[in-house]
């Protein structure tokens, strides 16, 4: 029988919440950027902007990343 349950996905940070989070987390944009897999810092740099979209999948591992910082 198949199971009606719909998997919630992570909520996408907005640009705010995002920049906030590499404040938070005292991270340049190039930390940031090496830190997500980025190879450039330009990839932050257009996130802040607007140019570049902020994925589900990069709001879980900014989240994932957080979490682990506070487990510290």
């Amino acid at each position: 029988m198949a199971d009606n349950k719909k998997t919630e996905l992570p909520q996408k940070m907005t640009i705010k919440q995002f920049i906030k989070w590499r404040k938070d987390m005292e991270l340049t944009q190039a930390a940031a950027a090496k830190m997500l897999g980025f190879k450039h810092r330009s990839s932050i740099c257009h996130i802040e902007k607007g140019i570049k979209n902020i994925t589900a999948q990069l709001s879980m591992l900014c989240r994932v990343f957080e979490e682990r910082r506070k487990a510290e």
